[in-house]
């Protein structure tokens, strides 16, 4: 489990303490059916949650400093000059849209974008294009 290996070693993905139990050791992405919690929303729920998510200057601002390097909610809240509470609720939105992800270092989260999510968000968007 992966809160064990963190006691071992001080480092883990952050975002993967938050997957139900059965994905924790894999960290694979939600494929059981028996479950709703761990089923994908439709593309049109996850595009629409993403185009939220970067639909705000100040997240858009972020996603910019995340994009080439990773970052703590202290670090960004001081380049943007906006209160830590309010970083923190920024990337609190943009972490549930799936577009960046955390990495705990001892007592501090780093913040990166995930790249990953832009193929992702390419085909949700062309699948709902193509829809009749």
């Amino acid at each position: 489990m992966k809160t064990d290996n963190y006691a071992k070693n001080g480092n883990h993905d952050f975002d993967t303490l938050r997957l139900p139990e059965c994905l924790r050791e894999s960290g694979a992405p939600p494929q059981c059916d028996h479950d709703p919690a761990h089923q994908e929303p439709p593309a049109p729920e996850r595009l629409a949650a993403v185009l939220n998510a970067a639909g705000d200057e100040t997240r858009l601002r972020i996603i910019h400093m995340l994009w080439d390097g990773a970052w703590t909610t202290k670090d960004l809240s001081g380049a943007l000059g906006l209160s830590a509470s309010t970083v923190s609720t920024h990337l609190k939105q943009l972490r549930l849209a799936g577009m960046i992800r955390g990495t705990k270092e001892k007592k501090f989260v780093y913040y990166h974008f995930d790249r990953s999510c832009l193929p992702v968000l390419y085909d949700d968007f062309v699948a709902y294009m193509q829809k009749p």
